[in-house]
């Protein structure tokens, strides 16, 4: 059985398996709001706080079965993550590290068609909260989890290593280890522009 990845448009299509490992997060951090304003998206991915429902796991349990020609991505700056989406509709899907050393994928929760489950039916409660400096309104969030997302993401890292599965990955070609596809980087005044838009959000 699988969890069905899917874009707005529906030409891009895929699976992630159900056995895979899953930990839900809200991220709040600057970035992954202006990842959410770059693809006009921040009514549909957004929480009120400006909060990011992200759904990480590993991307050799990720397929995609459909317009893999439609994956894009993007870096805020030369350093940023990889930020990917469907470059047909501007569907976010998620984040990963800028190489497959490091087997992690960060889902957009929106990227996921559950078939009329709720995200917690399918992916379990939010255990983490992360960069909360970051959220919106006077109330803010308590950071939760980061110690131990960061020991078992170390210890995911090395047994996918050991059980040499590195590179079974849909985001990196397996032989030069470089992303699917060319990442549009942004300069300064593209990204302060984005941060404009999220810090005006705040002030709504």
């Amino acid at each position: 059985m699988s969890y069905r990845i899917q874009c707005d448009c529906g030409r891009l299509g895929g699976t992630l398996a159900t056995n895979a490992p899953v930990r839900r997060c809200i991220c709040y951090c600057r970035s992954c709001q202006a990842f959410a304003h770059f693809l006009d998206a921040a009514g549909t991915v957004l929480d009120e706080r400006g909060g990011s429902d992200i759904i990480q796991t590993q991307p050799r349990f990720v397929k995609f079965d459909r317009g893999s020609d439609q994956l894009a991505c993007m870096r805020l700056s030369e350093k940023g993550i990889l930020r990917w989406y469907a470059g047909c509709c501007h569907t976010p899907i998620g984040n990963t590290l800028h190489t497959s050393r490091f087997p992690f994928i960060s889902f957009i929760h929106t990227c996921f068609d559950t078939g009329g489950t709720d995200i917690e039916s399918a992916f379990g409660p939010v255990r983490m909260h992360v960069y909360t400096d970051g959220a919106h309104g006077n109330s803010r969030p308590e950071s939760t989890g980061m110690t131990l997302f960061m020991l078992r993401l170390m210890g995911q890292v090395a047994w996918t290593r050991i059980i040499g599965a590195r590179r079974r990955t849909p985001f990196f070609d397996p032989e030069t280890d470089l992303p699917v596809a060319e990442p549009e980087v942004l300069d300064d005044d593209q990204r302060q522009a984005l941060y404009a838009r999220a810090d005006r959000a705040d002030r709504t």
